[in-house]
């Protein structure tokens, strides 16, 4: 059989998260077509509460909970409240201001990523670290914004800060969710549940109950199933098994996967600038890992 080191490893979970998660944009602005922001969160977590609960039959750990203390349990509740804040600010986002307003904005997160990382982790800043990352923004701003990033006008100031948070707090999320020493399955549990118990005053207080439409259900699994409990999975354990600055690199490319999921699921097409702007992304990856290559 084939041998893998570690930081392979996180490669290819990481690219399996890329794909997963360039669906987001596209599935979720079908769900917020009959459903507003606060619905289609708690239906989300829910479902990913649920997948993750059944993981935890399969995997034979429903005993791990019953010796779970409290104070774990509270420590792994306020490691999911920045991801709370992140689904829940960006769904409010794609509700009020364009697509591609509020992808150009949340992809700034990788460098979110990478800034909690230097705060909390004291992890080196190098040269290729910085140019690499630039280089991501860039191609990413091209992509999104098909070329005319010095003309591009913001729509909305409140939904461009909303989405600027959302962007934080998943890179402080993901810098916690690194931290983190408890069982994988447990912690997602935890995680899911959490968000999901939040949504229920959130969606009560600023929203009303509302039974999804037959057709919104697809979405709404996808979004609950791939996009939360698969993915949270993919990335932790690409996170523990490699280096977080070059994963956070790599996540430049989702922009590129979520046009072709935005192509396929939303009729737009694909112009030839957005296809440069992912040259950018590639050149930028590359120069990381052939710099930090050199330096080592």
């Amino acid at each position: 059989m084939f041998n893998f080191t570690n930081e392979q490893k996180s490669y290819f979970y990481g690219f399996f998260t890329v794909l997963i998660w360039g669906s987001f944009i596209a599935i979720s602005k079908i769900n917020l077509k009959d459903l507003d922001s606060f619905q289609v969160l708690f239906y989300t977590s829910f479902i990913a509460s649920l997948i993750t609960f059944l993981i935890l039959i399969y995997q034979k750990k429903i005993s791990h909970l019953k010796v779970i203390s409290l104070s774990q349990i509270f420590k792994l509740s306020l490691i999911s409240l920045p991801a709370f804040l992140y689904y829940l600010f960006y769904y409010i986002a794609l509700k009020i201001i364009p697509v591609t307003e509020a992808a150009a904005l949340n992809y700034l997160w990788p460098l979110a990523v990478v800034f909690f990382a230097v705060v909390l982790f004291k992890e080196k800043v190098t040269k290729t670290k910085i140019i690499a990352i630039l280089l991501g923004i860039i191609g990413c701003s091209i992509v999104i914004t098909r070329g005319n990033i010095f003309q591009y006008k913001f729509t909305n100031l409140l939904g461009d800060l909303i989405t600027i948070t959302a962007a934080l707090s998943w890179g402080l999320f993901s810098n916690l969710g690194k931290k983190n020493k408890f069982d994988q399955t447990i912690s997602y549990f935890v995680f899911f549940l959490t968000i999901f118990l939040f949504s229920i005053p959130s969606m009560l207080l600023f929203s009303t109950f509302q039974i999804p439409r037959l057709n919104n259900v697809w979405g709404l699994l996808w979004i609950g199933i791939l996009n939360l409990s698969i993915s949270y999975h993919l990335w932790f354990k690409a996170l523990k098994l490699g280096d977080i600055a070059k994963l956070s690199n790599l996540m430049y490319f989702t922009p590129f996967v979520a046009l072709v999921w935005i192509a396929i699921m939303l009729k737009e097409n694909i112009l030839p600038i957005q296809l440069f702007g992912l040259l950018f992304i590639l050149f930028g990856s590359l120069v990381y890992i052939l710099g930090e290559e050199i330096l080592n």
